[in-house]
Protein backbone atom coordinates (compact mmCIF):
# COMPACT_ATOMS: atom_id res chain seq x y z
CA UNK A 1 0.00 0.00 0.00
CA UNK A 2 1.12 3.55 -0.77
CA UNK A 3 -0.34 5.49 2.13
CA UNK A 4 0.87 6.08 5.45
CA UNK A 5 -0.67 3.31 7.93
CA UNK A 6 -2.68 4.50 10.32
CA UNK A 7 -2.46 2.04 13.04
CA UNK A 8 -0.47 2.02 15.50
CA UNK A 9 2.16 -0.41 17.13
CA UNK A 10 0.99 -3.15 18.85
CA UNK A 11 1.99 -2.63 22.56
CA UNK A 12 1.39 -6.31 24.16
CA UNK A 13 3.83 -8.57 25.18
CA UNK A 14 5.36 -11.21 23.09
CA UNK A 15 4.35 -14.83 24.34
CA UNK A 16 6.62 -16.79 22.27
CA UNK A 17 9.45 -18.88 24.11
CA UNK A 18 12.96 -18.44 23.17
CA UNK A 19 15.06 -21.89 21.88
CA UNK A 20 16.43 -21.81 25.40
CA UNK A 21 12.79 -22.40 26.76
CA UNK A 22 12.93 -19.06 28.58
CA UNK A 23 9.58 -16.36 28.11
CA UNK A 24 10.74 -13.57 25.41
CA UNK A 25 11.31 -10.21 26.15
CA UNK A 26 10.19 -8.61 23.32
CA UNK A 27 7.30 -7.37 21.66
CA UNK A 28 4.10 -8.72 19.75
CA UNK A 29 4.63 -8.49 16.03
CA UNK A 30 8.65 -8.14 16.32
CA UNK A 31 10.70 -11.08 15.99
CA UNK A 32 12.13 -12.44 19.03
CA UNK A 33 15.38 -10.86 20.34
CA UNK A 34 18.29 -13.16 20.81
CA UNK A 35 18.81 -11.90 24.32
CA UNK A 36 17.69 -14.06 27.02
CA UNK A 37 16.43 -12.11 30.05
CA UNK A 38 17.32 -15.05 32.67
CA UNK A 39 20.01 -16.90 30.71
CA UNK A 40 21.61 -13.93 29.80
CA UNK A 41 20.41 -11.43 33.02
CA UNK A 42 23.63 -9.41 33.32
CA UNK A 43 23.59 -8.23 29.69
CA UNK A 44 20.19 -7.66 29.86
CA UNK A 45 20.49 -5.54 32.89
CA UNK A 46 23.09 -3.45 31.19
CA UNK A 47 20.82 -2.49 28.35
CA UNK A 48 18.21 -1.28 30.80
CA UNK A 49 20.47 0.53 32.81
CA UNK A 50 22.55 2.00 29.77
CA UNK A 51 19.34 3.92 28.28
CA UNK A 52 16.76 3.94 31.14
CA UNK A 53 19.23 4.48 34.05
CA UNK A 54 18.88 2.00 37.12
CA UNK A 55 15.79 2.59 38.47
CA UNK A 56 14.19 0.88 36.04
CA UNK A 57 16.65 -1.57 35.46
CA UNK A 58 15.68 -2.59 39.29
CA UNK A 59 12.14 -2.31 39.91
CA UNK A 60 10.90 -3.23 36.37
CA UNK A 61 11.06 -5.42 33.34
CA UNK A 62 11.21 -3.38 30.53
CA UNK A 63 10.40 -4.91 26.79
CA UNK A 64 13.54 -4.92 24.58
CA UNK A 65 13.34 -4.68 20.80
CA UNK A 66 16.18 -5.19 18.45
CA UNK A 67 16.51 -3.87 15.52
CA UNK A 68 16.59 -5.79 12.17
CA UNK A 69 20.28 -5.35 10.17
CA UNK A 70 22.56 -4.19 13.32
CA UNK A 71 20.82 -6.14 15.44
CA UNK A 72 21.63 -3.90 18.33
CA UNK A 73 19.28 -4.60 21.33
CA UNK A 74 17.97 -1.45 23.22
CA UNK A 75 14.11 -1.18 25.49
CA UNK A 76 11.32 -0.39 23.82
CA UNK A 77 10.37 2.61 25.75
CA UNK A 78 13.78 4.18 24.78
CA UNK A 79 13.64 3.55 21.34
CA UNK A 80 9.81 5.03 21.00
CA UNK A 81 11.06 7.73 21.94
CA UNK A 82 14.42 7.74 19.88
CA UNK A 83 12.10 7.15 16.47
CA UNK A 84 9.46 9.68 17.44
CA UNK A 85 12.20 12.30 17.90
CA UNK A 86 13.84 11.19 14.04
CA UNK A 87 10.08 11.49 12.28
CA UNK A 88 10.52 15.13 12.20
CA UNK A 89 14.04 15.14 10.51
CA UNK A 90 14.55 14.82 6.55
CA UNK A 91 17.75 11.97 7.21
CA UNK A 92 16.44 8.30 7.75
CA UNK A 93 16.73 7.61 11.54
CA UNK A 94 19.88 5.94 12.46
CA UNK A 95 21.04 3.29 15.18
CA UNK A 96 21.38 5.27 18.36
CA UNK A 97 24.02 2.84 19.21
CA UNK A 98 26.74 5.37 18.81
CA UNK A 99 29.93 3.41 17.28
CA UNK A 100 26.79 2.29 14.90
CA UNK A 101 24.94 4.50 12.95
CA UNK A 102 23.64 2.46 10.51
CA UNK A 103 20.15 3.41 9.03
CA UNK A 104 17.17 1.79 10.42
CA UNK A 105 15.25 0.74 7.37
CA UNK A 106 12.58 -2.27 8.82
CA UNK A 107 11.33 -2.48 11.83
CA UNK A 108 7.33 -3.42 11.81
CA UNK A 109 7.06 -1.53 15.27
CA UNK A 110 8.57 1.61 13.61
CA UNK A 111 7.16 0.72 9.80
CA UNK A 112 4.82 3.91 9.55
CA UNK A 113 7.32 6.48 10.47
CA UNK A 114 9.78 4.70 8.08
CA UNK A 115 6.71 4.37 5.37
CA UNK A 116 6.04 8.50 6.22
CA UNK A 117 9.68 9.28 5.54
CA UNK A 118 9.97 7.26 2.01
CA UNK A 119 6.45 9.43 1.07
CA UNK A 120 8.30 12.64 2.00
CA UNK A 121 10.80 12.13 0.07
CA UNK A 122 9.24 10.84 -3.27
CA UNK A 123 6.78 14.25 -2.85
CA UNK A 124 10.30 16.33 -3.00
CA UNK A 125 11.71 14.49 -5.58
CA UNK A 126 8.25 15.13 -7.21
CA UNK A 127 8.14 18.43 -6.76
CA UNK A 128 11.88 19.17 -7.85
CA UNK A 129 11.23 17.56 -11.17
CA UNK A 130 8.01 19.79 -11.25
CA UNK A 131 9.90 22.80 -11.10
CA UNK A 132 12.85 21.49 -13.21
CA UNK A 133 10.26 20.60 -16.40
CA UNK A 134 8.89 24.18 -15.39
CA UNK A 135 12.51 26.06 -15.66
CA UNK A 136 12.59 23.98 -18.96
CA UNK A 137 9.94 24.77 -20.48
CA UNK A 138 10.49 28.79 -19.45
CA UNK A 139 14.38 28.20 -20.81
CA UNK A 140 12.78 27.10 -24.05
CA UNK A 141 10.03 29.87 -24.28
CA UNK A 142 13.16 32.33 -24.35
CA UNK A 143 14.90 30.58 -26.67
CA UNK A 144 12.27 30.52 -28.99
CA UNK A 145 11.80 34.24 -28.81
CA UNK A 146 15.40 34.86 -29.51
CA UNK A 147 15.12 32.78 -32.30
CA UNK A 148 12.01 34.32 -33.96
CA UNK A 149 14.13 37.92 -33.43
CA UNK A 150 17.65 36.33 -34.94
CA UNK A 151 15.65 35.19 -37.67
CA UNK A 152 13.70 38.49 -38.75
CA UNK A 153 17.07 40.56 -38.16
CA UNK A 154 18.56 38.21 -40.47
CA UNK A 155 15.91 38.04 -43.13
CA UNK A 156 15.72 41.69 -43.23
CA UNK A 157 19.81 41.92 -43.96
CA UNK A 158 19.05 39.46 -46.57
CA UNK A 159 16.65 41.16 -48.46
CA UNK A 160 18.95 44.25 -47.58
CA UNK A 161 22.14 42.30 -49.40
CA UNK A 162 20.21 41.30 -51.97
CA UNK A 163 19.64 44.84 -53.24
CA UNK A 164 23.26 45.53 -53.07
CA UNK A 165 26.58 43.90 -54.89
CA UNK A 166 27.41 41.87 -52.28
CA UNK A 167 30.22 38.92 -52.81
CA UNK A 168 29.65 35.09 -53.39
CA UNK A 169 30.75 33.97 -50.29
CA UNK A 170 29.12 36.79 -48.12
CA UNK A 171 25.58 35.94 -49.11
CA UNK A 172 26.35 32.63 -49.45
CA UNK A 173 27.04 32.56 -45.47
CA UNK A 174 24.15 35.09 -44.59
CA UNK A 175 22.10 32.32 -46.52
CA UNK A 176 23.48 30.00 -44.32
CA UNK A 177 23.07 31.52 -41.15
CA UNK A 178 19.43 32.29 -41.97
CA UNK A 179 18.72 28.38 -43.04
CA UNK A 180 20.27 27.17 -39.79
CA UNK A 181 18.47 29.72 -37.60
CA UNK A 182 15.26 28.72 -39.38
CA UNK A 183 16.31 25.05 -38.81
CA UNK A 184 17.03 25.67 -35.02
CA UNK A 185 13.34 27.42 -35.09
CA UNK A 186 11.49 24.36 -36.47
CA UNK A 187 13.48 22.41 -33.70
CA UNK A 188 12.77 24.28 -30.94
CA UNK A 189 9.12 24.20 -31.75
CA UNK A 190 8.88 20.66 -31.78
CA UNK A 191 10.97 20.61 -28.80
CA UNK A 192 8.90 22.18 -27.35
CA UNK A 193 5.50 20.15 -27.70
CA UNK A 194 7.61 16.76 -26.70
CA UNK A 195 9.57 18.52 -24.02
CA UNK A 196 12.56 16.21 -24.32
CA UNK A 197 16.35 16.89 -23.55
CA UNK A 198 16.75 20.50 -23.21
CA UNK A 199 20.83 19.37 -23.71
CA UNK A 200 20.40 17.84 -27.14
CA UNK A 201 18.68 20.80 -28.44
CA UNK A 202 21.98 23.13 -28.19
CA UNK A 203 24.32 20.26 -29.08
CA UNK A 204 22.67 20.24 -32.54
CA UNK A 205 21.52 23.80 -32.99
CA UNK A 206 25.23 24.35 -31.97
CA UNK A 207 26.36 21.79 -34.90
CA UNK A 208 24.05 23.39 -37.48
CA UNK A 209 25.12 26.89 -36.61
CA UNK A 210 28.67 26.09 -36.73
CA UNK A 211 28.12 23.97 -40.20
CA UNK A 212 26.68 27.27 -41.42
CA UNK A 213 30.13 29.21 -40.75
CA UNK A 214 32.15 26.37 -42.69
Amino acid sequence: CYEVCDVKPCDQPCTQRLICGHACLGMCSEPCPRLCGTCSKQGYVSVIYEYLGASEALTKLPRIIEIPGCRHIFPVEYLDKHMAAAQNQSAVPICPKSECGRPILRCQRYARILKKQNLDKYFERVASMTTSESSKTKLMNGCWNLLQKELADCKKIQKTASMRKVPKRHTELLNSVVDAIADAARFLAQERLTRTDLYSFWKDYTKWVVAGFL
